[in-house]
């Protein structure tokens, strides 16, 4: 008998069985059984019987915020309307809308419209107001290098098709994010235009072009805004091949830069290049690289990689029990004016059992300012949560600074969350002159009600070294649904600071010593109407009836660079978010976002930086790639990293 019949047979048997045990018990009645007791989840995409299933789906959101802020002595109110829309059209795409409108006159506005389909297969997406300038593919995926985007009032347009072919141009005048809760957009004179194009010749090839050019705008972005006014012309050239397990690709950068509007040229033309490749090789990831700028090279009005030249070599190792990397970067300057680094670094980390893991590292940086930094760790899953032990080291030409750590994530009820984190350091100049330091932070958070929330951050530091400083940072917020559509929260920070971050070496580029100096106090009241409406089971990206999940996160500030939300780690707030390029949303006061229904499946999250303070910078758009499962909660936490 084949192997399908024995099964056949044994299936037939069973059932056989099952009805003599019923028949022999005629008394025994029938029970309805129920998927997980009963306990199953509803369906996000299910709506109430209130909800109206009329139309295309839509949403709006209606912020009303009034807030009194003290810095340094200096008042300041914000106080406003923050407003955010969307509609999914099956002929236009999806029709998005962001504002905010405040009483003194300021405010920004964007209006976007994602996957408007056009004949031939193609897809436009067009936005209109404070945007950022785009770029074809090629120049955001990148493994060391990137040519930033410049936050313009103006427009942009994108067009693509499913054959890999891309057109894209915009531009406007360039600006800078100002204000904490309700921001604005002040712009800079002068004007920035982009345009580029993208192109599949061959299976896995991708070829492209971006140009930009400034006219009459002030150099560099944020706080490095200088003084001076330039017009520049830059372009960029590159081409990618990508395999199942390799990726190479190889790119050109050239840029003219004059001072203010002079059309004549009193700068050279500069130029740029650099080979960025990827291979897998089982367990085993190499990338590598090399690179090669001239002096004041520029993209549109910003800074970017300039006077150096080198190459650098990564490789990582992965297994069920071992997670090793390590690699070496050699960065010299082209002029021999600027900088001879090389730089090291390695790690690993070994889970010795289901509970418990430990691992080292250390990043060594030769110069004229030789550091060189170490930590090992060991972390722990126990009855009370995840714990984590880490000692750290660092030292540079002018000081040496030690820390223990000792961080907590606590195990806790449904609906609540807790972590600590403990530090002791010390600190010696090199003069000698020794200063402790003692820090504690806290953040957490729960529902109290099922209609009240609340959640907190808190750290201070006391450090007795030669200018004896003692810094706090706290907020907290407290959130109250009122009804279904419409919440209340409040929110309360105070930030008292007079010192410089303890030495970190992270990178190849020397990291500034800042000292920052800030008196701050913050008091928000926000009342927020949310309303849903359309084809009730219609999640994002999907059609009515599809299965859906919620997808949430935040997207933070990795003060220790280890990609984990840490105690005392800030939110970054108003950064926008885009769920697989077409779905807009703008994260909270914490840092937080959410789409509350989306379709089952695989999904990518991308940031767009418009509001991260400096130092900090995303890699590659903060992407993100997620599985949504019906009836789940997808969490995803996006780590912003000190620009290296």
């Amino acid at each position: 008998m084949r192997a399908d019949g024995v099964a056949c047979a044994l299936c037939l048997a069973a059932l056989l069985k099952i009805g003599q045990a019923h028949a022999a018990d005629d008394t025994r009645e029938y029970q309805d059984r129920l998927i997980d007791g009963g306990t199953l989840a509803p369906d996000v995409s299910d709506a109430s019987d209130d909800y109206d299933r009329s139309g295309w789906p839509r949403a709006i959101r209606l912020e009303g915020v009034t807030s009194r802020l003290k810095r340094n002595g200096q008042s300041v109110s914000e106080d406003g309307v923050s407003a955010g829309a969307f509609i999914d059209t099956p002929a236009y795409g999806s029709l998005s809308f962001d504002g905010v409108f405040r009483t003194d006159g300021e405010g920004l506005a964007t209006l976007w419209q994602r996957g408007l389909p056009v004949s031939g297969g193609w897809r436009v997406n067009n936005g209109l107001g404070v945007l950022n300038t785009p770029g074809i593919d090629l120049t955001r995926a990148q493994t060391r290098f990137y040519l930033p985007s410049t936050p313009v009032t103006g427009v942009s347009s994108e067009w693509r098709n499913a054959r890999g072919v891309a057109f894209n141009a915009g531009g406007g005048e360039p600006g800078v994010f100002d204000g904490i809760r309700l921001p604005v957009f002040e712009g800079l004179g002068g004007s920035v235009a982009t345009a580029g194009a993208q192109f599949s010749p061959a299976p896995g090839w991708l070829a492209g072009a971006q140009v930009a050019t400034a006219n009459d705008v002030p150099l560099g972005f944020g706080p490095l805004i200088g003084d001076e006014r330039v017009s520049a012309t830059s372009w960029f050239g590159g081409a990618a091949w990508q395999g199942v397990n390799t990726r190479v690709q190889g790119n050109l950068v050239g840029s003219r830069m004059r001072s203010g509007a002079n059309p004549g040229p009193d700068r050279s033309d500069n130029f740029g290049g650099w080979i960025d490749a990827y291979l897998q090789d089982g367990r085993v990831d190499h990338s590598f690289g090399a690179f090669r700028f001239d002096p004041d090279m520029v993209w549109g009005n910003q800074l970017i990689n300039s006077d150096a030249q080198g190459a650098y070599y990564r490789a990582s190792y992965q297994s069920r029990q071992w997670l090793i990397d390590g690699g070496i970067d050699r960065v010299v300057s082209v002029t021999g004016d600027g900088q001879d680094i090389t730089y090291a670094t390695g790690s690993a980390r070994h889970q010795f059992s289901r509970d418990l893991g430990f691992g080292t590292g250390a990043n060594v940086r030769r110069s004229d300012d030789t550091a060189y930094s170490a930590y090992a760790f060991v972390d722990r899953v126990a009855g009370l949560g995840l714990t984590r032990g880490q000692f750290d080291i660092a030292e540079d030409s002018s000081q040496r600074d030690l820390q223990l750590t000792l961080d907590q994530s606590w195990n806790m009820r449904t609906g609540t969350r807790l972590s600590t984190a403990v530090s002791v350091g010390r600190a010696t100049d090199d003069n000698g002159v020794s200063g402790n330091r003692v820090s504690f932070a806290i953040f957490g958070g729960g529902d109290l009600t099922s209609r009240v929330s609340i959640d907190g951050n808190a750290r201070w530091t006391k450090s007795n070294a030669a200018q004896s400083e003692t810094n706090s940072f706290a907020n907290i917020a407290l959130s109250w649904r009122l009804a279904s559509n419409l919440a209340l929260s409040v929110v309360y920070y105070e930030n008292r600071t007079d010192t410089s971050q303890p030495l970190t070496v992270v990178s190849p580029i020397a990291q500034p010593i800042v000292f920052e100096s800030f008196r701050d106090r913050g008091f928000f009241l926000t009342l927020r109407f949310d309303a849903r409406a359309g084809r009730a089971t219609a999640p994002l990206g999907g059609r009515p009836g599809d299965g859906a999940g919620r997808v949430s996160g935040v997207i933070y500030l990795d003060a220790n660079d280890d990609a984990r939300l840490d105690a005392g780690e800030q939110g970054a707030a108003n950064v926008t978010v885009i769920l697989d390029g077409r779905y807009v949303t703008r994260t909270d006061a914490q840092g937080r976002f959410e789409f509350s229904s989306v379709i089952e499946g695989r999904h990518v999250v991308t940031v767009v930086p418009d509001n991260l303070p400096l130092p900090w910078v995303l890699k590659n758009d903060g992407r993100a790639e997620l599985n949504v499962s019906v009836r789940s909660s997808t969490e995803v936490e996006i780590p912003a990293q000190r620009m290296r």
